[in-house]
């Protein structure tokens, strides 16, 4: 005989315990605020048998049992509710706690074996932390950090101008295991930190990450402020034309106005004299901040009285100043002249020595006329002085008006009176360059002038390519801060080393955890090569970029990289469209282009090399057809000195010319590898040509130095 016994299950309809408390539920992680306790309840419906549910706390180390109540009932005698409730309170230290209603002992798998609530304590995060401040620049990217994670639990929070905080991610027990509540761009990173790729003026606000492992936890709070770069990039002075260093004449009593343009956030500005003795007063400031959305507009008038009227000159500033200077380093230095008014005793002196001078001068026409009829052999000294004039005054020109080095922009000179008459060109010119070192690098004479211009004349490559003014104010400045003696054997090496500088010299300044990344814009350029090829190459060279156009096609990073270390320069030019409403037409065009056009060859010369080395033109004809060799010499220097490859092919490509044969010896130079067979080609091609060649390098230099 036998006997069976059955036992009736019923599985309920919600699969899961379900918690009392979920009303604030986000995708599956239900969230529970409470400023000291909070009871929580947790019950399964309608399932046979009863089951057996309980409260625990989840910690770093392990599951700890929460006092619970726990009942069951049925209604129907059949199926069974069951319940369990517990209070719940923060520790001291906690700030979040994970709760866990578990079903004990489930049969058959009747439903899943547990659920949780996360409990946060309500509190006032900027009275519990200090905000670290954190500027970021718009459109880069952001990363805050919240804490060494040997933790379980994590809560990034958001209150944008102080009010109250949202939630943009919860993460729970695993750093991957995570849920996003924003609908925001941000991303929650693996080591617990909160990633945005591209910060804008909306992302501004308080960041709280509250963490807790179940025993103590913290919280970490970050005030994110975004700054934007004003257009253009230092303060404009009035009657400038937006230049960043320019001369204006002005009367010793007169007005100055400077003003920054587009910049977030708002910063003071400041007239003052470079050199503290100089005495200038300023006075009536006018203040004036404009709002243009998220922009500010600023600028800042001052009348001024200079006392001093034997003196015609004297250098000012417009600088930034106050909490938020120190972010953009904003600064521009001009020269006032004022007209050269002598003193009334003076004044009285000049009216004497005026009419002593009459007389004076009548002697020595009287003279010169004797000496003239006597020394006629030397009418070729005479016919010389006119144009020894001009050459002192094209060079006065020159070196006025070379632009400052972009990374040492903090330092800028305005050179004057530079050149005087000499008895010979050649001298002449030395001194100029002997006087700009001893006024605008070392800030006098004597042996450490004398240690730049020894270098400069033991060096045959650069004692020709500096006689190019541009290029001997960056010799002068490099080998006076480098404390190594530098040698270069080609206008490539000497290229390289100053392309060098502009970046090192930022990098200086620099957080270590930002270099990284800095280097890698340094060396990845490709872009940038074939459009500074393509600019070239045109029939007509396009020097000049739409400013937005060039920053999307770079992207942001880069250009903002190489805008900010003086590769690039930005300009706003005023634009007047030719139409009857012209009026309505009026705007600024926001313009960057290369520091100089050498600059450019330099980058267009990288591509040139890659595309020669790397065997992806067929027909060297076709590729280089566009590119004057006499327009464009350095572009070719620098590409045979850059790859030995593609100068091989380059001079090669020179030969076949006759009237670019001769440049390709300077081309072979540009090669490092002086081998005996390349030596010996070179002593060949110029062995019946040693004094064209001599006159043709010089002549390229000199060229160079009118053309630009």
């Amino acid at each position: 005989m036998y006997s069976s016994l059955f036992f009736f299950i019923v599985k309920p309809a919600i699969t899961i315990p379900t918690i009392e408390e979920c009303s604030n539920t986000h995708s599956g992680t239900c969230i529970k605020s409470t400023a000291d306790s909070v009871e929580v309840n947790c019950f399964v419906r309608d399932s046979r048998p009863a089951l057996n549910l309980s409260w625990t706390i989840k910690t770093n180390g392990g599951d700890r049992i929460l006092p619970s109540n726990y009942m069951n009932f049925t209604t129907d005698n059949v199926t069974y509710i069951s319940h369990v409730t517990a209070t719940f309170s923060f520790g001291d230290l906690s700030f979040l706690s994970l709760l866990v209603c578990r079903a004990n002992s489930v049969p058959l798998n009747l439903v899943e074996e547990e659920n949780v609530i996360l409990v946060e304590k309500e509190m006032d995060y900027p009275f519990l932390a200090t905000p670290i401040r954190r500027y970021l620049k718009i459109h880069s990217a952001m990363n805050l950090s919240c804490t060494d994670l040997g933790l379980n639990l994590v809560v990034w929070k958001w209150s944008p101008q102080q009010y109250a905080f949202e939630n943009l991610y919860i993460s729970i027990f695993e750093r991957s295991n995570h849920t996003k509540i924003s609908n925001k761009e941000y991303k929650l990173e693996d080591e617990g930190s909160l990633f945005l790729q591209n910060t804008l003026v909306e992302h501004e606000g308080l960041y709280a990450c509250v963490y807790d492992n179940g025993v103590s936890g913290g919280i970490v709070l970050y005030d994110v402020l975004v700054t934007v770069d004003p257009t253009p990039i230092f303060p404009v002075i009035d009657g400038c034309n937006h230049q960043q260093y320019c001369v204006l004449k002005k009367q010793p009593r007169d007005v100055l106005t400077c003003s920054v343009l587009g910049i977030r956030p708002r910063v003071d500005l400041e007239w003052r004299a470079v050199r503290e003795e100089t005495p200038i007063d300023f006075t009536q400031h006018q203040f004036t901040v404009t709002q243009m959305g998220d922009l500010y507009d600023i600028s800042l008038t001052v009348n001024f009285d200079f006392p001093l009227r034997t003196q015609n000159k004297v250098t000012v500033e417009c600088r930034a100043v106050g909490e938020n200077a120190e972010l953009f380093s904003l600064s521009t230095k001009i020269d006032l002249l004022f007209p050269y008014v002598l003193p009334t005793e003076q004044r009285l002196n000049t009216s004497t020595i005026t009419i002593l001078a009459v007389l004076v001068t009548m002697i020595i026409i009287i003279t010169t006329v004797a000496v003239v009829i006597v020394c006629r052999i030397r009418d070729y000294s005479e016919k010389a002085e006119p144009f020894i004039g001009q050459l002192k005054s094209k060079y006065e020109i020159f070196y006025d008006s070379v632009q400052p080095i972009p990374y040492i922009k903090d330092r800028m000179y305005c050179v004057d009176k530079i050149l005087h008459l000499t008895p010979t060109v050649l001298f002449g010119l030395r001194l100029a360059r002997r006087k700009y070192v001893g006024k605008a690098v070392v800030g006098k004479c004597g042996e450490a002038v004398d240690k730049i211009m020894r270098k400069l004349e033991e060096n045959p490559v650069l004692d020709d390519l500096c006689q190019v003014p541009l290029f001997f104010v960056m010799f002068a400045h490099m080998t006076y801060e480098n404390e190594h003696s530098l040698t270069f054997n080609s206008v490539t090496s000497f290229f390289r080393y100053m392309i060098s500088c502009f970046h090192s010299h930022m990098k200086n300044k620099m957080k270590d955890e930002n270099v990284t990344n800095f280097e890698l814009v340094e060396k990845e350029h490709k872009v940038l090569d074939k459009i500074a090829f393509e600019a070239l190459s045109g029939k007509n060279q396009k020097l000049v970029w739409n400013r937005e156009q060039l920053r999307n096609q770079l992207g942001h990073e880069f250009f903002d990289q190489y805008l900010r270390i003086g590769i690039f320069v930005a300009e706003e030019v005023l634009n007047i469209a030719d139409t009857p409403n012209a009026q309505e037409h009026i705007q600024y065009n926001r313009e960057v282009h290369f520091y100089h056009k050498t600059v450019c060859e330099w980058y267009a010369a990288h591509y040139v090399s890659d595309q020669l080395s790397g065997g992806n033109t067929d027909c060297i004809d076709e590729f280089l057809q566009n590119l004057d060799p006499f327009d464009l010499q350095y572009l070719y220097r620098f590409a045979c000195g850059l790859n030995k490859i593609a100068g091989e092919k380059i001079i090669q490509y020179l030969q076949q010319k006759k009237e670019s044969k001769k440049f390709a010896i300077l081309c072979m130079l540009e090669q490092e590898d002086k081998t005996d067979s390349f030596i010996k080609s070179v002593s060949d091609l110029v062995l019946s040509e040693e004094t064209y060649i001599r006159r043709t390098t010089v002549n390229y230099y000199r060229d160079l130095r009118y053309k630009y």
